[in-house]
């Protein structure tokens, strides 16, 4: 009798937890998901309940959300890069923002080392802290004045690639193009 309740137990929770797979439609959509919204395909990374979506929202550049590790009020006298920025339609402020080179330039983990602003296209003048390797240094057309990188925002690097953080540099020219900016989002029910 014992065996026969134990087999009637494990039976029912098994067939409680069998389902027969769904093929996902084309789209990688699945159907209802989490709080009535549909779920991601099954190649589709899972953040868990209550986690923020993984990556930056499809609207901006990835490193759009980075924050500076260096505040240019914390850098005391020390190497700094310095030098122009030519733009001649851009409106807003213009952000100067010193990262690391891409890995294919001897770069590694994606950081923000340190940000200035400066109200308009010109001269301008970035600390740095002691003991830094290569750099690049982006200047952002910040149209909208928000200290960050956001999709239709145009972007210049300095010319000749990564400097050396830890010796600064002087003279170098950025050209902000009308040619550079990223192509504009798709509209919100496009996506």
């Amino acid at each position: 009798m014992r065996t026969w309740i134990q087999m009637i137990a494990v039976g029912g929770v098994l067939g409680g937890c069998v389902r027969p797979l769904e093929t996902p439609p084309p789209g990688g959509q699945t159907g209802p998901g989490p709080a009535g919204g549909l779920s991601a395909g099954p190649d589709a990374p899972s953040a868990g309940p209550g986690a923020p979506p993984a990556g930056p929202p499809p609207d901006e550049p990835a490193d759009a959300a980075l924050d500076p590790l260096h505040p240019q009020d914390t850098l005391g006298d020390g190497p700094s890069v310095e030098g122009v920025v030519h733009c001649a339609d851009c409106s807003g402020t213009i952000l100067l923002r010193v990262l690391p080179p891409p890995p294919d330039q001897g770069g590694g983990e994606l950081v923000l080392v340190t940000t200035a602003t400066i109200a308009a296209p010109g001269a301008f003048r970035v600390k740095l802290p002691p003991g830094l390797g290569p750099v690049v240094v982006q200047a952002v057309e910040d149209s909208d004045g928000n200290g960050r990188p956001d999709r239709g925002e145009r972007i210049g690097f300095s010319a000749g690639g990564p400097v050396d953080g830890g010796a600064g540099a002087r003279g170098l020219e950025i050209r902000i193009d009308a040619g550079d900016a990223p192509p504009p989002a798709p509209p919100a029910g496009a996506r």
